[in-house]
């Protein structure tokens, strides 16, 4: 993006993260996990996504089978999937407790406040994506609130310019990218060492 366009690169250290949040939450969510949840139609007007586009298919059985392998519980309703998977707050990277959960950015709330959803009246769970204690009760949203603004405290952005390159440790970014206006083009390569 050109300068003054937005699109910003926000980085967030995660080692920063966990021991800036309060212990009680901790303790909660290392007890229960996170549940993420998404919802996502057919093929329809205005929808974020299809079920077809983020599965590359048209065929339910070629999901159904991705969801088995994966062991992700899930259902359909007339066309379209809800899916959901229990996952652990924090993982152990080289010894060390990290905060790898986007159970603020992946809740309802993101939605809501995101101006192509202002128009939309829908229960939580019929978003995109949403986020539960891992026992399927609702996070507060002041313990949402908090966790968002901790990695606001932890974070840095920076415009990017043509030629630049960026290389991370996927364990301990978090990552995105501010809204912007204007053409952009970002190339993305991931790896893996075993």
């Amino acid at each position: 993006a050109s300068p003054g366009a937005g699109g910003e690169t926000v980085m967030a250290d995660v080692r920063e993260i966990l021991p800036r949040l309060d212990r009680e939450v901790v303790a909660k969510f290392q007890q229960l996990g996170v549940m993420y949840w998404h919802h996502i139609p057919s093929h329809v007007p205005g929808a974020y996504h299809s079920w077809q586009m983020v599965f590359q298919t048209d065929d339910r059985s070629v999901v159904e089978r991705h969801m088995v392998e994966k062991k992700i519980s899930w259902k359909w309703e007339d066309d379209t999937v809800s899916w959901w998977q229990t996952l652990p707050a924090m993982h152990k990277y080289r010894g060390e407790d990290l905060w790898l959960c986007s159970c603020h950015s992946s809740h309802a709330s993101f939605h809501k406040a995101n101006p192509i959803w202002f128009h939309q009246d829908l229960p939580d769970h019929r978003y995109p994506f949403n986020t539960y204690y891992g026992d399927g009760t609702d996070i507060e949203a002041e313990v949402l609130q908090r966790i968002r603004d901790v990695h606001w405290q932890v974070s840095t952005g920076f415009q990017m310019q043509k030629g630049d390159l960026l290389v991370m440790n996927n364990m301990y970014c978090q990552h995105g990218r501010m809204g912007w206006t204007g053409g952009r083009k970002l190339a993305v390569a991931m790896a893996e060492r075993n």
